[in-house]
């Protein structure tokens, strides 16, 4: 005796997609950046779904080429800027889409930086990732629990930055990752005073 079973897909309750990070020349969008000397300044994104938004929460600075370890700056903490000489506040650049400027830093003894950020994403119709940063009052981020809906998820992004000496001729296209944070005693971070534009 056989059976004929049909069957129907069937969504999944949990979305699946993929948010990522990427550093820019400018807000064009048009050069992706992998290399930069400090105090370039940079564009700097948090990308994922359109039928998204999202809500950057905290970011971290790692010096050298992985995220992890105990030498770091906290850049991004409660989804606002903690220096605004180096990083601004993300702002929705469009759906799915949180976007700010970063000036290019490097820590002691190493070429590269590694950034790390919790990024909370959530439905377009739900407002539990809606944010603002005003520059001189932090607000309270919605505290409501968010365990009872699957479809609002944290995803951590990575991106890495090569830093170069100013005098090192970049090329066109560049690549970036991930933000961290260290103590100042720790990590050294040289403004140029003409910021070279890659």
């Amino acid at each position: 005796m056989s059976a004929n079973v049909s069957t129907n897909k069937v969504p999944s309750v949990t979305p699946s997609f993929r948010v990522y990070t990427k550093f820019y020349s400018n807000s064009s969008r048009n050069v992706l950046v992998k290399k930069a000397s400090v105090g370039t300044k940079l564009h700097w994104t948090i990308e994922g779904p359109s039928e998204y938004h999202l809500m950057p929460l905290n970011c971290k600075a790692f010096s050298g080429s992985t995220a992890g370890g105990d030498l770091y700056k906290d850049i991004i903490i409660d989804g606002c800027s903690a220096n605004y000489d180096l990083v601004g506040d993300f702002s929705v650049a469009g759906p799915g889409e949180l976007a700010t400027s970063l000036f290019a830093f490097r820590f002691f003894n190493s070429n590269y930086v590694t950034f790390q950020c919790v990024v909370r994403v959530c439905p377009a119709n739900s407002d539990i990732c809606d944010f603002d940063c005003p520059s001189t009052i932090r607000m309270k981020r919605d505290s409501r629990p968010t365990a009872d809906d699957p479809s609002i998820q944290q995803q951590s992004v990575i991106t890495h930055l090569s830093i170069v000496p100013p005098d090192v001729e970049l090329k066109p296209l560049l690549d970036v990752s991930s933000v961290t944070s260290l103590g100042p005693s720790i990590f050294t971070l040289v403004f140029i005073t003409v910021i070279q534009v890659l």
